[in-house]
This record gives C-alpha cells, structure tokens and sequence, in this order.
C-alpha cells in the first residue's frame, strides 16, 4: 500500500507486568502512524519499538553502512572517524535518529501485532545505555549534527531545574554547539 516506505511497524500491546508509565508510553507510541508523526516524534522518544518493524535492504544498507550499531562505532585501520562515534548509544533510539536523519520513511499498520513483554529486570529499566543522560547525549547529537533541525540554529529548552541545565551544557558542549540555547 506505501511503496514510498523504507519501513514499515505496527502497533503495541504489553503483556505481563503492569505499570502505568509505560502503558503511558506505548499507547503514545501507538498513536504515530504515519511517517510525518513518527519523524516528528523522534526527538521525544522512539516512534516504535525495533522488534515491531521491517525495512527494505536498502535503508537498514544506508543507516548502518553495513554494521549494526551497539555502543560506540570502533573503526578499521584506515577508517576516518565520524561526529558521534564515540556515543555509548542506546540501540532503538539510534537506529530511529539515523533513520529519520537519512529522510527515509516508516509507517504503521494500524493493528497491534506484537506484544512486549514488560519485567523488573528488562534493560529499559537497568541498562546503564538507557540512562537519561545517553538519551539525551545521542538525542542532542542528532539534533546538532550537519543537516540536523537545529545544526547551526538558536535552540530553546522547555524544561525547569536539573533537567534545563543538563539540556543546556550537553548542547553548548557538541561540536559545533547551537547559535544559542535560550
């Protein structure tokens, strides 16, 4: 039905331990469907959970350059480093950002097709990779970054207390930082 899509995901249920915030998250999940939506979502959290999608050979060839990206990039002899190699990045939301950053296309089926087994000791809750803190360092990269929504523009955090001035330092910090952060 969407031969313009590089991908395609579907819906979420959760199955097992109940917990109010993530029943939160999924069901704000849930509501990007199309491509437009989870594009513009992606800078909030991952538009979708890897495990509910598949994308054509080409993209996956085109985001990753032929490696999977678990953690930092470690480079062949020879190889030129690239702004971000360094990031000890979370997974699922690094792949979302390149996606989007390569403008490719992902959509939703509108039925939920997978269901995500929640428990106290899954890595969303305790892998130090899913701290808010690498969230924020891959998210404010992606943001930055050449060809980025805010390379090389005036940014404005929304936020009070700790959380504004973390935003605030780990965006002067990248390379080249924003015209302001406000």
């Amino acid at each position: 039905d969407h031969p313009d899509w590089d991908g395609v995901s579907c819906r979420t249920t959760l199955i097992g331990w109940p917990r109010p915030g993530m029943e939160r998250y999924v069901a704000w999940q849930n509501s990007l469907v199309t491509p437009e939506e989870m594009a513009a979502g992606r800078f909030i959290e991952i538009p979708a959970l890897h495990q509910t999608a598949m994308f054509r050979t080409a993209a996956v060839r085109k985001v990753t350059g032929g490696r999977y990206r678990d953690g930092p990039v470690e480079r062949r002899e020879g190889e030129e480093a690239e702004p971000g190699d360094a990031l000890d990045v979370p997974v699922d939301m690094h792949w979302w950002l390149a996606f989007f950053h390569a403008g490719l296309k992902c959509g939703k089926v509108k039925e939920a097709l997978f269901g995500w087994r929640q428990h106290p000791r899954q890595h969303t809750r305790t892998h130090g990779r899913l701290s808010i803190e690498a969230l924020r360092l891959i998210k404010v990269h992606f943001l930055l970054r050449d060809g980025a929504p805010a390379h090389r523009a005036h940014v404005q955090v929304w936020s009070v207390g700790k959380t504004v001035s973390d935003w605030e330092t780990d965006l002067n910090a990248h390379v080249p930082p924003p015209l302001s952060v406000t």
